[in-house]
C-alpha cells in the first residue's frame, strides 16, 4: 500500500522490503499507517449489527467460515 505517509509491504515479502529499504523509501507497517489515519481523522465507532444473517461465507468443502449479519440502521 502506497500513501503520502509511507509504504506498507507485506512482511512475508522480505525481497520487496529489502529493495525498498535499500532505496531509502519510507517503509511503515500497515498498523503504523492505520494509526496515522486515525490520528488525522478519528477512530471509527464500532458497527452495530442485528441478529439477522444476510450471507454465509462457506469454504469449497462446505465448511461454514463466517456469517454476515445485517447492520443496524442509524435512525
Amino acid at each position: 500500500i502506497v500513501t503520502d505517509y509511507g509504504i506498507a509491504i507485506n512482511p512475508k515479502r522480505q525481497d520487496l522490503l529489502e529493495v525498498a529499504e535499500n532505496a531509502h523509501l519510507p517503509i511503515k507497517t500497515i498498523e503504523e499507517l492505520r494509526d496515522i489515519a486515525y490520528h488525522m481523522a478519528k477512530e471509527p465507532a464500532p458497527l452495530e449489527y442485528e441478529d439477522k444473517v444476510v450471507a454465509i461465507i462457506e469454504a469449497r468443502d462446505g465448511t461454514i467460515m463466517d456469517a454476515v449479519r445485517k447492520r443496524k440502521d442509524k435512525i
